[in-house]
């Protein structure tokens, strides 16, 4: 029967946000250092973490989640030695 009712028999939703951008100057320490974002994010971020130091220390990262990363700087031996370092996360 043709009665004027309309019948909703498929609906995709589809949010849109933009990616953000998060920065933490921070003093890393020896075995590495918990950054907490400020704000969780909603995927995994891209995270990128540099050496602030003017010693050859290679940045590095574990433990990513949506709400937190440890950042390290390494020595040339692989020794997690920490100094002055900044971590960066970008997404959604």
């Amino acid at each position: 029967a043709t009665d004027g009712a309309a019948v909703l028999e498929r609906f995709a939703v589809t949010v849109d946000a933009e990616d953000r951008e998060e920065v933490h100057d921070v003093t890393i320490a020896a075995g590495g250092t918990v950054v907490t974002f400020d704000t969780p994010f909603f995927n995994l971020p891209s995270i990128e973490v540099e050496n602030k130091s003017a010693a050859a220390l290679i940045p590095g990262y574990e433990m990513l989640s949506t709400t937190y990363v440890k950042a390290h700087l390494y020595d040339t031996t692989g020794t997690s030695v920490g100094g002055p370092g900044r971590v960066n996360a970008t997404g959604v």
